[in-house]
């Protein structure tokens, strides 16, 4: 990336949830592959690492992860009752198939395991949420992956680093607002001038323009955030690029198609704009 004066403040990391604050509660961090031994569902999430794994490698990891949670206290191994109950479902099934001549994918062979209380309660929470503030953020050498997840009075707050590392903690509804402009904005986000810059939205190419890099040097953090709700097929897409040296936004619905173009704002006009997006949530924005 360019050198400028504004990349003497170069983040070696993106900004997120203090564990340690009073109104924050660290739960848990697990892996892609833990999320997966638990979660029988996919989640909204990305799994940076296990996503990379070739699936005829991926079985062996997962053992390793359950072996890993059964270590931790976090699942306890099923009895010999469960196992021998879980083999003769599958034998039922695949003698079923036989008898109609079906051809069918061989049944898996699933076991109930019991999950330790704190972590069943965070799947839960997870599964269960009224909306989603998913975040994919980007830094000179760094980037992540944050999602709150929005439940009655309870947000769950998930970041997930580039190595496939979930670091879950809690907050309060109430404080939907200023921990998505935590995670989306830097607090020292200066004022955008000059015209408006064409992004591109190519999957997976989250580099800044050249010229806002030019500007605003390494200290540039783009932040592509989207709210998710199950009445919204077509949700809005900002994306966030805040600097000491200067703040652009961009808005795009999903599937609109065209060119997109990040327009200089305020650094109180970028967060106006994260507010009103957050405004799909009712009351609870």
């Amino acid at each position: 990336m360019p050198q400028d004066d504004a990349s003497q403040d170069v983040p070696q990391e993106l900004p997120h949830e203090d564990a340690t604050a009073a109104d924050t509660a660290l739960l848990e961090v697990l892996t892609d592959e833990e999320l997966a031994v638990l979660s029988v569902e996919e989640g909204v999430a990305v799994t940076p690492h296990l996503s990379a794994v070739a699936p005829r490698e991926r079985d062996a990891l997962l053992q390793t992860a359950y072996r890993g949670l059964v270590a931790r206290g976090i699942v306890e191994p099923p009895t010999a009752g469960a196992r021998a109950q879980a083999r003769a479902q599958v034998a039922r099934a695949r003698a079923e198939a036989a008898a109609t001549g079906g051809a069918g994918p061989e049944p898996t062979l699933r076991i109930d395991v019991q999950i330790r209380e704190d972590v069943g309660a965070l799947l839960t929470l997870r599964r269960g949420a009224q909306a989603v503030v998913a975040m994919a953020r980007t830094a000179a050498v760094v980037q992540d992956y944050v999602y709150v997840y929005v439940v009655d009075d309870v947000l769950l707050v998930e970041v997930v680093s580039a190595d496939g590392f979930h670091r879950f903690s809690l907050r309060r509804t109430a404080d939907l607002l200023a921990t998505v402009l935590d995670a989306a904005v830097l607090p020292d986000a200066g004022d955008g001038h000059g015209d408006a810059v064409p992004v591109s939205l190519e999957p997976g190419d989250p580099t800044p323009p050249d010229r806002l890099l030019e500007e605003a040097g390494e200290a540039l953090m783009r932040c592509d955030l989207t709210v998710l709700v199950p009445a919204d097929p077509a949700p809005l897409l900002l994306g966030l690029f805040s600097a000491p040296a200067g703040s652009w936004v961009l808005e795009s619905r999903f599937g609109s198609g065209g060119p997109v173009l990040a327009r200089p704002v305020t650094g109180a006009e970028l967060r106006a704009a994260v507010a009103g997006a957050l405004g799909a949530l009712g009351a609870l924005a």
